[in-house]
């Protein structure tokens, strides 16, 4: 270390140094009072680095045997106490670094007074003109009471440090003790503790005994009801022994009636057999005969209407030429109109009057043959009804005479619903390709109709052209179809609908259509009607108080729609039928078939709706019906129809998306709900059906 070093940058080196200089004097008394003081710096240098390493092993030793107690929170308390004691060591240190300074600033004037009497003891030496070996003398005189003066100092310093010395070992050992008896009391707390929990073990310990004598008793009781029971299994298995006796008994009476069952079983089978080659030679006959008669109606009408149409052409044609050659003749010479020209021309009415009865009475024989073939249809219908009745009722007898040997039998159970199963696809084929059938034959006859009214106008056109007779027709629409559409006020945002069926009536000439005719048509043109025009009627409550606005709306350009015709009786039925139905969003319940063929599904929104999960809740009069979806994705602006397992149709016939439940299908009644939920049973959907009276 340099000597310029500051001395309150030297503190924490250990050692403190005195920035005074060494002056080289040729007095040998100064060069003791140098070395007397650099003395006391080296031995108060010496007293402080002792104290720090007292101090500090004595801080570590206390520090570890209270870190190595659990008394955290002495531990932590101890701590503080040594760095508050550090500190006030530190501010001692400062004091006694700054009372060394004064003692320095003290030295150094002590060396200025010594340098000046120096020269003022030289001066008077010389003054006093002692020269040679007197002045050796005394100069040496001079050294001699100098070194007195230095072993005196020495000693006094020697005899200060040794006091402070004793003062801070005194200091050290009152603090060792101090500590010691905090770790005596961390101990004596300690030892109370694990006095505490001694007698909370022992405590433990005599319920431990206590608990173990219990359960010793309670095992000598349980050894007991052991051998009790032990005694009553002994009587079981002798009560078993003759049940087991009983049981072979039983197993071979199960036998007997199991071979029983195989031949009631074989005999069925025979039976089933029998009815399948009578269905199946049931459908191919009628399938070819009403084949046959249908292509023979169909070539016959269409011979006969273009027979007829020539004959009816030519003819008009001819009687229009003669006439307008003889009116131009009349004209030509100047002739009046004769009542013979007006007799004739009411002849050739009267014969197109004729005409046009045998056309009509021809259109009622056609319509009277259909109506045969619908009975006949209907008769057929409820003979497969008949069938079906026979079936169920001889499964339903096989099956409560064989429900006693429920457990016994489950392979034979199996076999059997499987033959059931097979009978049940029969069935259900059969069924299809005759509502097959007469969807086409409907479809044919309602073609037929259709280019029979065409001529039939055609006819009625040509005679209003001729001037002689006039014919016509009124079509009043009763009741316009019209669009209520209410806007809710509030935020559910639930949209009604209310459906009523009414039919347009068509009004003619009632002398030249017959009732049947005419009731055909009002049917057609109802469901013509329902698909041309969109019927329907939003209605929201809000605070009891209800605003309507109605509008109509029509197709300007309807699309062209396949129909195909119900029985009458099913077309009653729809018109007695009313209809209220709820959604909100954009998937909806489009409708549902009054006889319970289908539930039909739309969405209406932009986007594709993933259906999956979803399911419909049908109650119908009590008898509830549920349908879960399968992983099923709906396309915008389309519907799905759910069909029942009995009634669903052919992929032959419909490209329409459809699903099949597992049930037979959706009942009918005369009240029905039908619910749309989502996969997270929120219902969105809602469809009414109540059949009036």
């Amino acid at each position: 270390m340099s000597p310029g070093v500051p001395f309150h940058n030297l503190k924490t080196e250990g050692l403190w140094h005195f920035p005074f200089k060494i002056y080289s004097k040729n007095t040998h008394w100064h060069r003791n009072l140098k070395s007397t003081v650099v003395y006391c710096t080296i031995l108060m240098a010496l007293v402080q680095r002792f104290t720090s390493t007292v101090s500090a092993q004595h801080t570590a030793g206390g520090t570890y045997d209270l870190i190595s107690g659990d008394g955290t929170a002495n531990v932590l308390k101890d701590i503080a106490t040594v760095q508050n004691r550090d500190l006030m060591e530190k501010q001692q240190l400062n004091s006694l670094n700054d009372r060394l300074e004064d003692l320095i600033g003290y030295l150094d004037g002590l060396e200025a007074a010594n340098k000046q009497l120096s020269d003022d003891i030289h001066s008077l030496i010389d003054s006093w003109g002692i020269t040679g070996e007197n002045r050796f003398r005394l100069l040496q005189d001079l050294d001699q009471v100098l070194s007195r003066l230095k072993d005196t100092n020495r000693n006094k310093i020697i005899l200060n440090v040794e006091s402070k010395i004793f003062d801070e070992q005194a200091e050290i050992l009152n603090r060792i003790s101090a500590m010691y008896m905090d770790v005596l009391n961390l101990y004596q707390e300690k030892y109370s503790i694990i006095k505490d929990l001694q007698g909370e073990l022992e405590d433990e310990f005599r319920k431990i005994q206590h608990r173990l004598q219990l359960s010793d008793e309670q095992v000598k009781k349980l050894d007991q009801d052991y051998r009790a029971e032990l005694e009553k299994f002994r009587q079981y298995m002798i009560e078993w022994s003759k049940i087991a006796l009983e049981k072979q008994q039983i197993v071979n009476e199960i036998q007997s009636l199991k071979e029983q069952y195989n031949l009631k079983m074989a005999l069925n089978h025979e039976e089933i057999l029998e009815w399948q080659r009578l269905l199946q030679r049931f459908s191919h006959d009628s399938t070819n005969y009403y084949k046959d008669s249908l292509e023979t109606i169909k070539q016959q009408i269409y011979n006969d209407y273009e027979q007829m149409a020539k004959e009816q052409h030519l003819e008009i044609e001819q009687t229009l030429k003669t006439r307008l050659s003889e009116i131009q003749e009349k004209v030509s010479r100047g002739l009046p109109m004769s009542d013979q020209g007006e007799q004739k021309r009411l002849e050739q009415s009267n014969r197109f009057e004729s005409k046009l009865e045998e056309s009509q009475h021809e259109h009622d024989h056609w319509n009277n043959e259909y109506r045969r073939l619908l009975e006949d249809t209907q008769r057929k219908r409820r003979q497969l009804q008949d069938l079906e009745s026979e079936q169920n009722s001889q499964q339903q007898k096989d099956h409560n005479q064989h429900e006693r040997l429920k457990q016994t039998t489950n392979t034979l159970k199996e076999e059997y619903y499987q033959m059931k199963d097979e009978l049940d696809r029969l069935a259900y084929s059969l069924r299809f390709s005759v509502e097959e059938e007469l969807k086409i034959y409907e479809a044919l006859l309602n073609s037929l109709h259709r280019k029979k009214d065409e001529r039939i106008n055609l006819n009625q056109r040509r005679i209003i052209t001729s001037g002689s007779t006039t014919i016509e027709q009124q079509e009043h629409d009763r009741n316009i179809p019209t669009i209520r559409i209410e806007e809710p006020n509030g935020t559910n945002r639930w949209q009604f609908d209310t459906l009523s069926r009414h039919s347009s009536t068509q009004s003619g000439d009632k002398d030249r259509l017959a009732s049947t005719s005419s009731n055909y048509a009002e049917q057609y043109k109802s469901k013509t009607d329902m698909e041309k025009y969109d019927f329907e009627q939003n209605i929201t409550d809000k605070n009891k108080t209800t605003t309507t606005t109605v509008r109509q709306f029509i197709h300007v350009t309807p699309q062209p729609v396949s129909h195909t015709l119900s029985e009458i009786d099913e077309e009653l039925l729809q018109k007695k039928v009313h209809i209220t139905r709820k959604y909100k969003g954009t998937i909806l319940i489009k409708f549902v078939d009054v006889s319970g063929r289908f539930v039909e599904i739309e969405n209406m929104g932009d986007y594709p709706r993933d259906l999956t999960d979803w399911y419909i809740i049908r109650d119908v009069d009590g008898r509830r019906f549920e349908y879960n979806f399968p992983v099923y994705e709906l396309e915008q602006h389309t519907s799905v129809r759910i069909y029942g397992n009995y009634h669903r149709p052919s992929n032959d016939i419909t490209n329409e998306p459809q699903l099949i439940t597992k049930f037979h299908d959706w009942g009918n009644g005369r009240s029905m709900e039908t619910r749309l939920y989502s996969k997270d049973n929120k219902e969105k959907a809602f469809f009414e059906q109540t059949i009036r009276e």
